[in-house]
């Protein structure tokens, strides 16, 4: 496909779409959607630059996950 092509098809980009155009559709789209999967734990990669955590004593890494139960009251 070629860049003309691209700017003619791209459903969020077209030629001819303001930036304003393209921040309100974005906001309006991202507002509606949850929270990637796996958020977290590639956060947690990331700001590792990709290492792994220190391995514990028992010879375990772990990646801490946050928790959100929606019928026990803490």
């Amino acid at each position: 496909m070629t860049v003309e092509q691209h700017k003619q098809r791209n459903k969020h980009l077209k030629d001819g779409t303001t930036e304003e155009d393209f921040v309100a559709m974005r906001n309006e789209r991202d507002a509606g959607l949850a929270e990637p999967r796996l958020i977290h734990q590639s956060l947690q990669m990331n700001i590792r630059a990709g290492r792994l955590p220190r391995m514990t004593e028992a010879g375990f890494r772990f990646l801490h996950l946050p928790l959100k139960p929606k019928t026990l009251e803490w």
